[in-house]
């Protein structure tokens, strides 16, 4: 038998005509952070990734959203994202 792939789940297939899902991360300057944003962003399943860190990334991308927060200030994040 074959194993599950390490743990992961299963892709889901997304209709093209509907919107598309949005991906947040936050910690994304960190190493799997870091590991877990190039992985969103070359995936196609994913129209948007949004990146909540400390620090700007040294990343561009036409899916990327960056906001850079203080985790001790969550209150003043933008809107859309408390």
């Amino acid at each position: 038998p074959r194993a599950a792939s390490a743990g992961l789940p299963r892709r889901r297939r997304w209709a093209a005509s509907g919107p598309m899902p949005t991906a947040l991360v936050a910690g994304a300057s960190g190493l799997v952070g870091r590991y877990l944003l190039d992985l969103l962003l070359g995936c196609p399943e994913y129209d948007r990734v949004v990146a909540v860190g400390r620090r700007p990334l040294d990343v561009t991308h036409p899916k990327l959203v960056e906001v850079v927060a203080s985790f001790t200030a969550l209150d003043r994040l933008p809107e859309p994202l408390r």
